[in-house]
């Protein structure tokens, strides 16, 4: 909660070098090597949950999954890029396909004890940056090239929490900073027809795990905007 109020007052951090940073790094632990797998950027549904698994976020999500064509999860991002470095935690929760080249990326955090929309934008936004590093360094990593998520023209990430998460303070300067980053190193990138953006979303007032994963669909075409 600290870091949350630090970035709630002002001032914000400083978007582009931020987002650079952390680009520059991802692209620096790379060896050069080709991926190992061939998992990565996979558009398929994982909706199989053990009986005994009561994390409110995998309930939620699976049932998503199952109950909603447009919804796909798990979403594996890093698996076998970095030789002896096990990676295949690194998992996009929920996408969805918004129109032709148009995805959109969820970090979804419910339940009492769920981490902060703070924390779950570095998650989101890390991904976000692995994704571009995955389409410029396509060829070299052995990807498919008629990978559909990989030829997209618009990714946006999101973060999506309960209304309550966000009750320490704005975050509005905060999500404006990683656009304006995102922005600057989508086009350091020479990605042509390319856009990637960020924004924080929440769930309906009412909701309540149980009554959720019976209706997830109706579920997420009530979420909104934190900021408008």
């Amino acid at each position: 909660m600290t870091s949350y109020r630090t970035l709630a007052s002002p001032p914000a951090i400083e978007g582009a070098a931020f987002i650079s940073a952390i680009y520059r790094q991802i692209v620096a632990n790379w060896p050069g090597s080709s991926c190992r797998g061939g998992e990565n950027w996979r558009w398929t549904k994982k909706t199989d949950i053990a009986e005994h698994n009561a994390s409110p976020e995998k309930r939620f999500e699976k049932a998503l999954a199952a109950e909603c064509g447009e919804w796909y999860n798990m979403i594996p991002v890093a698996s076998g890029v970095i030789p002896e470095v096990m990676e295949g935690g690194r998992r996009i929760d929920l996408a969805r396909q918004c129109s032709t080249g148009w995805f959109e990326f969820l970090e979804l955090k419910v339940g009492d004890h769920c981490d902060t929309p703070l924390h779950a934008a570095v998650e989101i936004i890390g991904y976000g940056l692995i994704y571009l590093f995955s389409r410029r360094y396509q060829k070299e990593l052995g990807y498919d090239s008629g990978n559909m998520l990989l030829s997209a023209n618009r990714i946006s990430l999101k973060v999506l929490a309960p209304s309550i998460s966000y009750s320490q303070g704005s975050l509005a300067k905060f999500e404006s900073e990683l656009n304006r980053g995102l922005a600057e190193v989508v086009s350091s990138q020479s990605l042509d027809g390319f856009t990637i953006d960020f924004r924080f979303e929440q769930l309906p007032s009412n909701f309540e795990l149980e009554s959720a994963c019976k209706s997830p669909c109706e579920v997420m075409a009530r979420r909104s905007a934190v900021y408008q």
